[in-house]
């Protein structure tokens, strides 16, 4: 009898923890790999995954997530950058459609080594194992991750 009873009661507690179980938290990331690529070139498509950028009003930071958004710029060989976005809500980065781009080799404080040029703006730029950062805080702008995706 007792053999009976325990599958029943495992599947019985099994069914009332998943129904316990609530949605899932809307600011979760979603894990994005990275692919492999040549850390000297930026040519490919990038899915943003991080915004970041100081707000003046209280000196704290304001983090948007879009690791589960698919927000993707394409630089191509050209030097012009291509985005793509199915974000409808309100973005926080900066698109840059249709802008030329260009890398030049710089220094800043032993960090970054070179500076990529997107229309008239200018970051500072890195480039480890296939994620991207771009970053304008030094002029109170934005820190962009980007994640190569192909």
């Amino acid at each position: 009898m007792m053999k009976k009873v325990y599958p029943i009661l495992v599947t019985l507690s099994l069914l009332c923890f998943t129904a316990c179980w609530g949605p899932e938290d809307p600011d979760k990331e979603c894990e994005v790999v990275p692919v492999a690529g040549d850390d000297n070139n930026i040519v490919g498509r990038w899915k943003l995954v991080e915004w970041q950028q100081v707000v003046m009003i209280n000196g704290g930071w304001r983090i948007e997530n879009y690791s589960c958004d698919n927000i993707v710029y394409h630089f191509q060989e050209d030097g012009i950058l291509s985005v793509s976005s199915d974000v409808t809500k309100e973005f926080g980065g900066e698109f840059h459609d249709g802008s030329m781009y260009e890398l030049a080799e710089e220094s800043f404080d032993n960090y970054y080594s070179y500076k990529l040029k997107i229309g008239t703006l200018g970051y500072w730029f890195s480039l480890t194992d296939g994620i991207m950062k771009l970053d304008r805080r030094p002029t109170d702008g934005p820190l962009l991750t980007l994640i190569r995706i192909e």
